[in-house]
């Protein structure tokens, strides 16, 4: 009767950025969509903010700035990867704003991430959010998507 004393849940994970959700299998790069990587989903972005889609503590940040790993509150261990061959551009993209071994919460900012530059290299902007200890398929609904909505895997 009285829910609004309810505590709110918090989505086990959220978008890391505006933009279109697909799946994985849709990325123009064999070793994700493949699910080489571990299963996962994307986003096409359309903002340049890239949140945590979880609570959990940052594990790792590619010495290029396009990579991070995230080892989730919950147990799960993410790898956001943003854009295809985003490597060669040598952090250009990327403003990062966490460190190695911070504790993160959902929805915090963790990049700025200037995919224009991608798009004038002619390079795909996909964020791919993998889960490197996860073994059973994701599948999401493509749509678009803002950041820090809950998404459902």
């Amino acid at each position: 009767m009285f829910n609004f004393f309810k505590k709110k849940e918090r989505a086990e994970f959220v978008s890391p950025c505006d933009g279109y959700l697909k799946n994985l299998s849709e990325v123009n790069d064999r070793v994700f969509s493949s699910g080489a990587m571990g299963p996962g989903f994307a986003v096409k972005p359309s903002g340049q903010t890239v949140v945590s889609p979880v609570s959990g503590q940052i594990l790792m940040i590619a010495e290029t700035k396009h990579a991070i790993g995230i080892k989730a509150d919950n147990g799960a261990e993410i790898i956001i990867h943003m854009g295809i061959n985003s490597v060669d551009l040598k952090g250009k993209p990327f403003s990062v704003k966490i460190s190695k071994g911070d504790h993160v919460k959902q929805g915090q900012p963790l990049v700025n991430y200037d995919y224009s530059i991608l798009e004038k290299n002619d390079l795909d902007t996909d964020i791919m959010i993998v889960f490197s200890n996860r073994k059973d398929p994701i599948i999401v609904e493509d749509m678009a998507i803002n950041k820090k909505e809950a998404i459902v895997i």
